[in-house]
């Protein structure tokens, strides 16, 4: 569905598809969590539920921040909220791991808003990297590789999870296993921004 020489000639965009790919490493992060909430501080679903809502409420508030920040970070912007989501990332494994469980809401909240900088942000640093009428391209392959981002990442990084948390495993072992997975998924999104920050090249060759 790609022509190879879209991945040649529009300089930078096979980056950026890796950045996406690094970048959707958060979807293991609601399957962890998920189960650090119910296996490990044995709250139910409901509890579970709402212990991720400043998330989403991140989410939302996050691309009017991203707004903003374009005006002085320009096309660093989806590095920087990759950045905050980074650290928002070792601020749970942190909490996680010292048993401050009810301190979640901030750096959770953290998390959202870096997700919604990031997200748009990311989707047109890779959409300015084609001539205008790769641009439904370019859009499908971000859309993409953020889908196999999230199914490489709950396969390896759940992998490691109930590895160390096995069926049967204490509170202490989800909770080090959580962490874990938290600081794995941290050094995706380290790895996105990295990639994210290459200058492109002007694409002033026709794709074929």
């Amino acid at each position: 569905m790609v022509p190879p020489s879209a991945l040649t000639i529009a300089s930078g965009l096979p980056r950026g598809l890796l950045a996406a790919v690094c970048f959707y490493a958060l979807a293991a992060f609601f399957l962890t969590f998920a189960v650090y909430q119910q296996a490990g501080l044995h709250r139910d679903a409901l509890s579970a539920g709402l212990a991720i809502l400043p998330l989403g409420i991140g989410q939302l508030l996050g691309p009017s921040c991203g707004i903003r920040l374009s005006r002085w970070l320009g096309v660093r912007v989806a590095a920087f909220g990759m950045g905050v989501e980074a650290l928002a990332l070792l601020a749970v494994a942190g909490l996680v791991v010292y048993g401050k469980p009810g301190w979640l809401v901030g750096p959770l909240l953290l998390l959202g808003i870096g997700q919604g900088i990031t997200l748009p942000a990311l989707v047109r640093l890779n959409v300015d990297r084609v001539e205008p009428r790769w641009v439904g391209l370019a859009a499908g392959a971000i859309t993409a590789a953020m889908q196999m981002g999230a199914a490489l990442s709950v396969a390896l990084v759940g992998g490691v999870f109930f590895a160390l948390a096995p069926d049967g495993a204490g509170s202490g072992e989800i909770s080090i296993a959580f962490a874990v997975a938290c600081v794995m998924i941290a050094i995706a999104m380290a790895a996105a921004a990295y990639l994210s920050l290459a200058r492109p090249g002007p694409a002033s060759v026709g794709l074929a």
